[in-house]
């Protein structure tokens, strides 16, 4: 997800790509019933704390844009500044736009479709085609690797327990984040949104930017989820003025989709 960005940055921050619980090629829980916003966080945490990082920053795109949101929220001292795309935690008091609730709903589906048949390139080529503005973007080395780590055992069930659970978690208000607690944060927020992104609408981003006092906002104009993907060199240069006019030396970036995939966290 993150392929045309690492290169980029690797000149000038330390890099550590990684999975997030439940997705892509990392260990699956023992316990699923274990699949919150705290777990999964805390799994990042723990990695960092493996490799001696005292903080970083973080980009996350779909489900890693929430999980870094999630970090930098509960653990700012950890998370230097964050970087979110395409995704984000409202507070629950927040109404969905009722047309992006439909295209979510839609995409929900299909996705358990694929879960069901984690091996059909068909299934997957049109699950993916949802995250790409063109559908010729959607290439055969991503279907196959997206298959290869669907098809590994125990995943699909692992997934759609992480699926639920996170979906379950944010519309609770207590397993949620609050206005206020947004409100509060400190750590500097950049939130890259697209005018076209099918499951999280661009006033997601104006919403959540409302709340957060150090957020700013950048849309992009050709690209559905993955801008980092899809517009790249747009992408790197954006993210890499912005962090350098933060004046810290690590540099974090977190993945999944919406639902699924490998994230990137580098510090």
């Amino acid at each position: 997800m993150f392929l045309r960005n690492i290169g980029f940055f690797a000149d000038d921050f330390h890099i550590v790509a990684m999975d997030l619980l439940g997705h892509g090629y990392t260990d699956l829980p023992h316990d699923d019933s274990l699949f919150d916003w705290r777990t999964v966080a805390e799994h990042v945490l723990s990695l960092m704390d493996t490799l001696g990082i005292e903080s970083a920053a973080l980009v996350g795109e779909a489900l890693g844009a929430q999980v870094a949101q999630w970090l930098a929220v509960q653990y700012p001292a950890r998370v230097q500044r964050v970087v979110l795309c395409g995704a984000c935690i409202l507070p629950t008091e927040d109404a969905d736009d009722v047309s992006l609730m439909e295209s979510q709903a839609a995409f929900q589906e299909l996705t358990a479709r694929a879960l069901e048949d984690p091996g059909s390139i068909e299934l997957m080529r049109e699950r993916m085609s949802w995250l790409h503005l063109k559908r010729e973007q959607v290439n055969d080395e991503m279907l196959d690797l997206r298959v290869g780590f669907w098809t590994r055992p125990g995943f699909t069930a692992a997934h759609r327990k992480l699926l639920g659970s996170l979906r379950t978690a944010r519309q609770n208000p207590r397993t949620s984040l609050s206005r206020a607690a947004l409100q509060q944060l400190e750590v500097p927020a950049l939130l890259v949104w697209t005018e076209q992104n099918p499951l999280f609408g661009l006033d997601s981003a104006l919403r959540l930017a409302e709340y957060l006092p150090t957020a700013e906002v950048e849309v992009f104009s050709d690209s559905a989820m993955w801008p980092q993907f899809d517009e790249a060199e747009k992408f790197n240069e954006l993210v890499q003025s912005w962090l350098s006019a933060q004046h810290r030396s690590d540099l974090g970036v977190m993945d999944p989709l919406i639902d699924l995939d490998d994230p990137v966290h580098l510090p």
